[in-house]
């Protein structure tokens, strides 16, 4: 989604699971690691913390996807809503501003119904940051989902907090990075 290189094929979890798993080793990062996720990658944070529970000591979850928002309605809905943008991209040169989201299109329901079956580990904390606007400004039913899936994720164990960034957008680090460093802080106190 950045600066980086783009990378052929559908958008994977496992994949970018591998990556962070490879980049924490070379960091020598083997145990004590707080994870911030946003958006998407709640779906990497989810894969890794479960794979690997011992090695997380909590994770910040910034306007992060969670299994419950994946529920077969949702998904259905959210792919049906970006299926004209999809549709648009088709056949046209990928820039680094719309590559992901064909790249997430590619097997995005599929994916989703997985999604949904998994659980976060209930021995790592997580914070869930929930923007005020999320991240379907103009649908109120997906907006009204996102905020019960979050709800729920925090209320599905003691160690979990739930945050609402009052005064955001889905990119809750640009619009309130107080509140991202504030439970950052927080979840590095915690875990001490």
């Amino acid at each position: 989604m950045g600066a980086g290189d783009a990378v052929p094929g559908p958008g994977k979890v496992r994949s970018a699971v591998s990556d962070l798993e490879a980049g924490l080793t070379d960091l020598g990062a083997t145990h004590g690691v707080i994870l911030v996720a946003r958006s998407e990658a709640g779906e990497i944070a989810t894969s890794a913390t479960r794979r690997h529970p011992g090695q997380f000591a909590g994770a910040v979850l910034v306007d992060a996807s969670v299994p419950r928002f994946s529920a077969d309605a949702e998904v259905v809905r959210v792919a049906a809503a970006t299926q004209a943008q999809v549709d648009a991209l088709k056949g046209k040169p990928v820039t680094k501003g719309d590559r992901q989201l064909p790249a997430v299109a590619a097997d995005y329901v599929a994916d989703q119904h997985a999604y949904q079956r998994t659980a976060w580990p209930v021995s790592v904390p997580a914070t869930a940051i929930v923007s005020e606007q999320t991240l379907f400004p103009t649908s109120p039913p997906d907006a009204r989902a996102w905020r019960a899936a979050q709800a729920a994720f925090a209320k599905e164990a003691p160690n979990r907090r739930l945050v609402t960034a009052a005064h955001s957008s889905h990119g809750i680090p640009v619009d309130r990075p107080d509140i991202v460093e504030a439970q950052n802080e927080a979840m590095v106190t915690a875990t001490r």
